[in-house]
């Protein structure tokens, strides 16, 4: 019989088979056409789940959606976290 053995870091990811949910800042048109763009662009379920757990992370810190989100809010945001 074959085993097949996973490494911890292999068994601690999440399948990204669901993705992050919506959030209060973070919903409806601006979340579906991230997650249609990403998937249209071809990226892994993987990439596509880390693009939106950060966006959802960025709009829930500055409680903005994220077309209100500037440029100086984003790298506040990178310099400090």
């Amino acid at each position: 019989m074959l085993e097949v053995l996973l490494s911890p870091l292999e068994l601690a990811m999440p399948t990204h088979d669901k993705l992050p949910q919506p959030s209060e800042f973070f919903k409806g048109k601006w979340y579906n056409k991230l997650v249609d763009d990403l998937r249209l662009a071809g990226l892994s379920k993987r990439t596509v789940y880390g693009y939106v757990r950060a966006i959802r992370q960025l709009s829930d810190f500055y409680q903005k959606s994220p077309e209100k989100i500037t440029e100086a809010d984003v790298r506040q945001f990178l310099l400090y976290q």
